[in-house]
């Protein structure tokens, strides 16, 4: 018999006790873990309320997993832009580390932070025959940032939602600061004369032509995103003191921008 039934653990006569033992002291662990948060919570649970739980946290305990699936609801409830920067994010720690699918929360720490940043500033090279060939350069402070940024937003969200620990929280204070990253980028703007020939010039085909106009019902309207235009219709279109006025929420935060209207007509 390779197993103990009082002890409740493998004998040592199974070439792998230790393994299997530590594997189910974890899980031993685990368990008693969620059954205190329930009565923390004063929850009366049920054995189908613990199997979640313990399945959940045994899902969200590799990043990866849940990087995907943080992608998956912000492309289900319409946040492209969103999803976009995570997926852009993820590829990142993919090519930075080739065993990012088995890293769980708590090996995410600021020593690993560290080595993605200085991993992102050096240029990618790929030897080809008998020369080197630069398939990527380093990344900027802002660029840098941006996938911080992303990483750090993920770490927060796990942490909030119970699915990955404090103590090996990278950022904040005493952590990596990821504010430190920013550069100061040269200002552009369009010159005066350059946007007085796009308002009264006329496009050389249809297609500039379209392009020059949707450019100019951007700037008229405070900027709107071309997202945002593409989604207008004429439940936007609203009568309000005597005119005609544009009424819509952006598609990026799905918020109702707070301005001054607009009259078009």
């Amino acid at each position: 018999m390779q197993w103990d039934t009082k002890a409740e653990r493998f004998k040592r006569i199974n070439s792998e006790y230790d393994k299997y033992n530590t594997l189910l002291n974890e899980y031993e662990n685990r368990a008693t873990d969620i059954v205190n948060e329930f009565a923390k919570s004063r929850i009366d649970w049920t054995l189908n309320q613990f199997e979640d739980k313990f399945l959940n946290k045994a899902k969200w305990g590799r990043i990866q997993l849940y990087f995907q699936n943080v992608i998956g609801e912000l492309k289900e409830t319409g946040h492209t832009g969103n999803s976009n920067c995570y997926a852009r994010a993820l590829h990142m720690l993919q090519l930075f580390d080739r065993k990012f699918n088995e890293r769980i929360f708590q090996e995410v720490d600021i020593k690993y932070v560290k080595g993605f940043d200085v991993w992102m500033q050096k240029p990618c090279v790929s030897i080809g025959k008998g020369e080197k060939r630069i398939q990527r350069e380093g990344c900027s402070g802002n660029t840098r940032k941006y996938y911080m940024k992303a990483l750090r937003a993920i770490l927060n969200k796990a942490i909030q939602e119970g699915a990955a620990p404090a103590g090996t929280y990278p950022f904040g204070k005493g952590g990596f600061e990821v504010g430190k990253l920013e550069e100061e980028t040269e200002k552009r703007y369009l010159p005066s004369d350059y946007l007085k020939r796009l308002k009264e010039g006329t496009g050389q085909s249809d297609t500039t032509e379209t392009a020059r106009r949707m450019f100019l019902f951007s700037y008229y309207c405070y900027g709107i995103s071309f997202a945002d235009m593409a989604q207008l219709g004429h439940r936007n279109m609203v009568k309000h003191e005597g005119g005609d006025y544009i009424v819509y929420k952006r598609q990026k935060t799905k918020n109702q921008k707070k301005v001054s209207p607009y009259r078009y007509g």
